[in-house]
């Protein structure tokens, strides 16, 4: 269910986006996949050109701050653009 995370050099990334992601009310996000109701889902993604695989995760979170906290455990480099 959901889509995939990449986090294969989390480390190495210093610059990510923080978006909350639309569900609809049968749980679907936009592309089609099924993610369920319930708590807001966020990605966080890499903004690093030179990167070979765009690094990125998922997760659930009650507000924009609990999703950084929670992006920055796995990115802990990085800093959050919108």
């Amino acid at each position: 269910m959901g889509r995939r995370d990449e986090t294969e050099e989390a480390g190495k990334v210093t610059r990510l986006h923080l978006q909350r992601v639309p569900i609809n009310s049968q749980g679907y996000d936009p592309g089609g996949a099924y993610w369920g109701t319930g708590q807001p889902l966020y990605v966080a993604f890499d903004t690093e050109a030179d990167t070979e695989y765009m690094q990125e995760i998922f997760f659930r979170a009650w507000t924009r701050n609990e999703a950084k906290e929670e992006a920055k455990r796995i990115f802990p480099n990085a800093k959050f653009y919108r």
